[in-house]
């Protein structure tokens, strides 16, 4: 009896001839191309059916064997206790390479993360060597990136590298499990569960480190968060008009949540305003208007009791006595530096300083690096 190899993939699949994914009212999606078969270890991939002589004419000759014998090729494995399903050895991509159901590891996108490719997410490591343009969604386990990352959306559950550097246009989010260095960041927000390394400089940029924050250039017009230390090479502040604050020892990712907590609050007035603005104009409106801003208030309140709980989370994190903010460069008046409820505004030109905690105080001492 003859038998049907059976694949949950689709073994003619070309990454290099994309169409858009149609969306269910008949719309296409640009965004959406499907770059990438993804699987995760122990996920079937194929198995073998025992088919009739009378069902041949409907099925494709390729995948119909006299013996159920797996053409099967790197990082596969049969099912343990089934020897007639093959499975997936590792997290990767499958795909049919010479006639063998194969998976890797590694995707290697050898050009641009743009309208060729879509969106990838992807469930082992990425290695991306073009940029990733701006508008476009890149996920990965981890993920390295040869040219820039524009205004994209870059998360991994691991590590980011960026080899050139982040022009996010104030529309980069950028989002790492552990670690992210780049050679120059601007106009991005960047989270990070440990620690973020910019081998230039950074500006115009939201940061939140959960360990250590080094930057070997400049910091200007940004805000800083950092759980530990933070440090600033050539310069801390500068520029027309350009902010610049530090705030150390509490949770960053406390503080993303809280300031997340703080838009919604802002957006939730704001519809509250203008439904209070219309009523009276329409008495038939009135009544939907109302309760309209009484579910505004209900979420408005369940919010605030939400940011109060976690205001009581981000003051227990505090390790203030071990935070330092360490500049052998320059510091430029208007910088301000918070560790814990301490705060400081510089209000002269110092040169090769560290700011630590002290008596509920933020302290300057010079040399920025303790003997």
């Amino acid at each position: 009896m003859p038998y049907y190899l059976k694949q949950y993939f689709d073994s003619d699949f070309d990454y290099m001839h994309l169409q858009p994914r149609q969306r269910e009212d008949g719309s296409v999606d640009h965004f959406d191309l499907g770059y990438v078969q993804n699987v995760v270890q122990g996920q079937i991939l194929a198995e073998f059916v025992e088919v009739d002589e009378d069902e041949l004419a409907g099925l494709d000759p390729r995948f119909v064997f006299l013996e159920p014998r797996f053409p099967a090729g790197r990082n596969t494995a049969l099912e343990k206790g089934n020897p007639r399903r093959l499975v997936a050895a590792c997290s990767g991509y499958v795909f049919n390479e010479l006639n063998r159901i194969t998976v890797k590891r590694i995707l290697n996108v050898r050009r641009d993360v743009d309208y060729h490719t879509g969106n990838i997410p992807y469930v082992g490591d990425m290695v991306v060597h073009g940029a990733v343009r701006s508008g476009f969604r890149v996920r990965a386990a981890g993920l390295r990136v040869k040219g820039n990352i524009e205004g994209a959306s870059v998360e991994a559950i691991h590590s980011i590298v960026c080899e050139s550097g982040v022009k996010g246009g104030n529309k980069a989010f950028i989002e790492a499990g552990k670690s992210f260095r780049c050679g120059f960041c601007e106009g991005a927000t960047i989270k990070t569960g440990a620690n973020f390394l910019v081998e230039g400089s950074c500006m115009h940029s939201r940061v939140f480190a959960g360990g250590k924050l080094a930057v070997k250039g400049r910091l200007t017009a940004c805000e800083a968060y950092c759980f530990e230390y933070a440090y600033v090479g050539e310069q801390l502040g500068g520029g027309m008009n350009a902010e610049t604050t530090i705030l150390a020892g509490y949770d960053p990712m406390l503080l993303y949540a809280d300031q997340k907590i703080n838009e919604r609050i802002a957006r939730l007035h704001e519809q509250i305003r203008l439904s209070e603005a219309h009523m009276g104009k329409n008495k038939a409106q009135d009544k939907e208007l109302l309760e309209a801003r009484e579910g505004f208030r209900k979420k408005l309140a369940l919010l605030q009791r939400r940011k109060t709980k976690l205001w009581n989370r981000i003051d227990s994190t505090g390790m203030l006595e071990r935070c330092r903010v360490i500049v052998p460069g320059s510091v430029k008046p208007g910088v301000e530096v918070s560790i814990g409820p301490a705060y400081l505004k510089v209000n002269d030109f110092l040169e090769n300083v560290r700011f630590y905690y002290e008596n509920r105080e933020v302290k300057i001492a010079s040399p920025a690096i303790e003997n």
